[in-house]
């Protein structure tokens, strides 16, 4: 298959290593409103077809074009994702898929009226730790689990404010609105309903306190699962040492009647059981699996004309969760699902 990345930022040599990696894919040229941008990634992974929009670079190499993978903000990607539609594409899209959930409801919406394969590109459920727990989940190892947890904390938006290899990032995040549940958050949720299945009601509050940053930087929510709860704590201002990567600070806990599991920065694995206990080490980088393997998927999918597991149409119910938690904070009380 023959592909095109949309979109040249920091997320962009992510999705374009992916592909390398994979067999029977090629990515032929690259997209950004920003030339010198695109002319430099290009470079660096040996792509010389260079354009500087999707109708340029649809006219130019659509006749041969797969899919695009389109990787620019949240608030762009609805007319390119329309565009690619068009063009008989099949599409990726970086996650969140949309600003808000009336736009993603509209970007399913269209893409129901094509008959070609459109997902998102969302990571979490691919990374090896906790492919391994959903793994373990199935098969029914765990027995029935009683209560989950899941913490991811540090003082990463200040780190990021002050080192100048993240201040770029630190810029891009500062006027968000919505940001750490935007964010982040959007993984953890995505990433429960795959392990879990659907909740039933959630309670969420969401706190601000660097000085500098528009949006929450603090979320908490409880998440009520028929038989049992689960509870998420993301903080990204904590006031404690220099944090850099958010993912070293995952840590995901879920205590079951046979023991308890612990995925540990998306790549250890430990199951206790009494005095037992099995340990499981995975890629130092667990980004890289989980974008190559959420990028298999939608190549599989493709080949096989079925449902990528991050399909719009799945990817609209972790957004509606999403959104969900939003609206319980402001509400500042319990919603049903």
């Amino acid at each position: 298959m023959l592909g095109a990345v949309v979109g040249c930022g920091a997320i962009a040599p992510r999705h374009l290593t992916a592909w390398a990696d994979l067999a029977d894919v090629r990515i032929v040229a690259v997209c950004d409103a920003n030339r010198e941008r695109a002319e430099a990634l290009g470079a660096a992974f040996g792509i010389d077809r260079v354009f500087c929009s999707m109708s340029d670079l649809l006219a130019a190499e659509g006749g041969r074009l797969d899919f695009v993978d389109i990787t620019t903000p949240p608030g762009t990607r609805r007319p390119l994702i329309e565009q690619a539609l068009e063009g008989g594409l099949h599409v990726l899209s970086q996650k969140p898929l949309a600003e808000t959930l009336g736009e993603a409801r509209e970007i399913l919406a269209l893409a129901q009226g094509y008959g070609t394969t459109a997902a998102v590109n969302e990571i979490w459920k691919w990374l090896p730790g906790y492919r391994k727990a959903y793994d373990l989940i199935a098969s029914g190892e765990l027995g029935r689990i009683e209560y989950v947890r899941f913490s991811s904390t540090g003082n990463f938006l200040e780190s990021w404010r002050t080192n100048p290899d993240y201040f770029g990032l630190f810029e891009r995040l500062k006027p968000l609105g919505d940001l750490v549940l935007f964010e982040y958050g959007v993984h953890v949720l995505d990433l429960f309903r795959a392990l879990f299945g659907e909740p039933i009601a959630v309670r969420a509050s969401t706190a601000k306190f660097h000085p500098a940053t528009a949006g929450e930087d603090a979320a908490w929510a409880r998440l009520e699962f028929p038989e049992f709860c689960a509870d998420i704590t993301l903080d990204w201002c904590d006031g404690s040492g220099a944090d850099f990567d958010v993912l070293t600070a995952d840590h995901l806990a879920i205590r079951t009647a046979a023991g308890r599991l612990v995925v540990s920065a998306g790549n250890k694995v430990t199951w206790q059981r009494g005095e037992h206990a099995e340990a499981w080490h995975f890629d130092p980088d667990p980004r890289a699996a989980g974008f190559r393997e959420s990028q298999r998927d939608f190549l599989a999918n493709i080949g096989a004309g079925t449902a990528p597991a991050s399909a719009l149409a799945d990817n609209l119910s972790t957004m509606e969760l999403l959104f969900t938690c939003y609206r319980s904070a402001a509400a500042q009380e319990k919603i049903r699902l």
